[in-house]
C-alpha cells in the first residue's frame, strides 16, 4: 500500500512538473512574440487582422463545440492523448529548443487537421514539420493511422489554419496559414506516457526523457527513410522541409 502512494505522490508531482514546464515555455514563447497561450497551443486570439471577423467567429464556435466532444472523448480515454500531447512537447523542446520552437497546435487543426505538434525552424522561420499523437502501437487503431499519414503525405500535405511562419523584412513570428508540411505520428503505449510524466522534471532532464527523446526520434527517422523509399518524387516544398527536418533529426539523433 505504501508503494502504491508513493507511486501516485509521484505521478501527481511528474503532472504538476509537466503542466509548469509548460507554462514556462509558453511564458517564453510569448515573450519571443510567438502567439501561444498557456497551454502551449498557437493561440487563434492572435489571427484577428489574419482572418475576417465573420471567420473568427465562425470558427469560435465550432472550438467551443470541439472542445466539448474532444473532452469527451479525452475522458474516455483517460485524457491519454492530451498526456501525450504535453509529454511529447516537453521532451521536444528541452532537446531541440536551440534551432526549433515546439509548441502546440490550436485545437481546430488539432481535431480537423490532426495536428497537435508544429516544429518551426528558428533559422528560416518556416514550419518544417508536423506531429499527431497515436494510442498503443499493438492496436488497430495505429495501423489505420500510419495509412492515413502516408495517405496526407502522397496528396497535399498536411495543413495548419491556424499556423506560423516569419515575417521577411520584420523577422517577426506571425499568424499565417501554412501547407504542404510533412507530418509524423508518434505512438507511446499508457504504461510509458505514465512512466514518462511520473519521471518528468521540471528543472533537469531525467535519464527516462532522454530515453523518451531517442525513441521518438528512432521513430522519425524510420519514418522518414519510408517516405523517402516510397516517394521518390516528392512536392518539390514539401521536400525541402522534409530534407531540413531529416538534417535536424539526425544531429539529434546522437545526443546520448
Amino acid at each position: 500500500m505504501h508503494e502504491l502512494i508513493k507511486t501516485e505522490q509521484e505521478k501527481e508531482q511528474g503532472s504538476e512538473h509537466l503542466k509548469k514546464f509548460l507554462e514556462n515555455i509558453a511564458n517564453k514563447l510569448q515573450v519571443e512574440g510567438v502567439p501561444v497561450d498557456s497551454e502551449c497551443r498557437i493561440d487563434d486570439d492572435a489571427f484577428k487582422n489574419y482572418y475576417p471577423p465573420a471567420v473568427l467567429a465562425r470558427d469560435q464556435q465550432r472550438r467551443i463545440s470541439l472542445l466539448l466532444q474532444w473532452q469527451a472523448d479525452q475522458q474516455k480515454q483517460d485524457r491519454m492523448g492530451e498526456k501525450l500531447e504535453m509529454l511529447k512537447t516537453a521532451i521536444f523542446h528541452k532537446f531541440l529548443k536551440e534551432d526549433f520552437i515546439v509548441c502546440r497546435s490550436a485545437l481546430i487543426d488539432d481535431i480537423d487537421n490532426k495536428i497537435d505538434n508544429v516544429v518551426l525552424e528558428k533559422k528560416t522561420g518556416n514550419i518544417i514539420g508536423a506531429f499527431d499523437e497515436v494510442g498503443d502501437i499493438n492496436d488497430s487503431f495505429y495501423k489505420d493511422k500510419r495509412e492515413k499519414v502516408l495517405a496526407i503525405n502522397t496528396t497535399a500535405g498536411a495543413r495548419l489554419r491556424y499556423g506560423l511562419a516569419t515575417d521577411p523584412k520584420t523577422r517577426k513570428i506571425t499568424p499565417k496559414s501554412v501547407e504542404n508540411i510533412p507530418l509524423f505520428y508518434l505512438a507511446l503505449p499508457k504504461p510509458y506516457i505514465e512512466q514518462g510524466i511520473k519521471n518528468f522534471q521540471l528543472k533537469a532532464t531525467s535519464e527516462y526523457e532522454k530515453k523518451l527523446f531517442a525513441y521518438f526520434i528512432s521513430s522519425l527517422l524510420t519514418q522518414i527513410k519510408e517516405l523517402d523509399l516510397k516517394i521518390p518524387v516528392l512536392e518539390p516544398e514539401r521536400r525541402k522541409k522534409l530534407e531540413i527536418f531529416s538534417r535536424a533529426i539526425q544531429k539529434y539523433s546522437r545526443i546520448k
